[in-house]
C-alpha cells in the first residue's frame, strides 16, 4: 500500500501527524 508502511504505519499507530506527513510524501512522489 505505502511506500514507507514499515516505519510509517507503525507511527501513525501513536501520532497521526506522522501518517499525513508520510502520505504527503506519496502524493508528491
Amino acid at each position: 500500500m505505502f511506500s514507507c508502511n514499515s516505519a510509517c504505519y507503525k507511527t501513525s499507530v501513536k501520532i497521526h501527524q506522522e501518517f499525513i506527513e508520510c502520505s504527503d510524501q506519496i502524493l508528491r512522489g
